[in-house]
């Protein structure tokens, strides 16, 4: 429990850029603010996750669909 997880920071930004972007959707009429806004939250941390990684390409795992 004690090992950091920053493969947990990209989602982290997710979930704050999506309810961010859901939001500014539903009450805003200025819908490209709403989406500078949105990755402007997701951004700093998909980097954060793959910056501290001690492995980034284990941070995005590509899935066969």
């Amino acid at each position: 429990m004690s090992r950091p997880v920053p493969e947990a920071a990209p989602i982290v930004g997710l979930v704050l850029a999506f309810s961010f972007a859901l939001f500014g959707f539903l009450f805003s009429s200025d819908h490209l603010a709403t989406v500078l806004v949105g990755v402007g939250l997701l951004y700093p941390f998909v980097v954060f996750g793959i910056v501290r990684s001690e492995s980034p390409q284990t941070v995005f795992v590509p899935d066969a669909v």
